[in-house]
């Protein structure tokens, strides 16, 4: 089977996974103060009916990467579904 990074995949979201996002969200913005006033305001990313968020597996990599090593507080349950082009979420 092949799968591309580019790709989504679904995942259920940690507390400490949502909050990670909500501070990189804020680090964002303090790193440029310059960006419309709309953008500041933080919105946490939509969950399915299942609880399940919807990522590019690249991006799901780049934000939570810095996260993942042995012993961590998990950002997301462990059980990912590799959403296929064509496929019904």
């Amino acid at each position: 089977m092949k799968f591309n990074i580019n790709n989504t995949v679904l995942v259920k979201l940690t507390d400490r996974g949502r909050k990670v996002l909500k501070e990189q969200h804020e680090q964002f913005c303090k790193d440029f103060p310059s960006i419309p006033e709309k953008v500041k305001e933080y919105e946490p990313k939509k969950e399915d009916a299942n609880g399940f968020t919807e990522f590019q597996l690249w991006v799901l990599m780049e934000t939570f990467g810095p996260y993942t090593h042995i012993g961590m507080e998990t950002m997301f349950e462990t059980e990912i579904i590799l959403h296929q082009r064509g496929d019904k979420i």
